[in-house]
């Protein structure tokens, strides 16, 4: 098993409390905060979360890397230098 909390150079704590908007709080602060994002997406639901922190990520030109969970196809699309 992963233990990617471990290996984490920062844990960020958005809030102590599940709330409604906790979820775009989340991928608003990860495509503000982040220099690469890694999704895992089937390309197919535009409605989820997973796409709209993609988009948001897309807006601040981060480094993208998409991969489709169903065949493993990695994608990459490269904003910064």
């Amino acid at each position: 098993m992963f233990r990617v909390v471990e290996k984490c150079d920062e844990n960020v704590l958005l809030s102590n409390q599940y709330m409604k908007t906790s979820q775009k709080q989340w991928g608003i602060y990860i495509a503000d905060h982040a220099e690469h994002l890694i999704a895992v997406w089937d390309m197919q639901y535009r409605a989820c979360r997973t796409f709209q922190t993609m988009l948001l990520a897309k807006i601040r030109k981060r480094n993208i890397i998409v991969i489709d969970p169903a065949s493993g196809d990695v994608e990459a699309v490269r904003y910064r230098k």
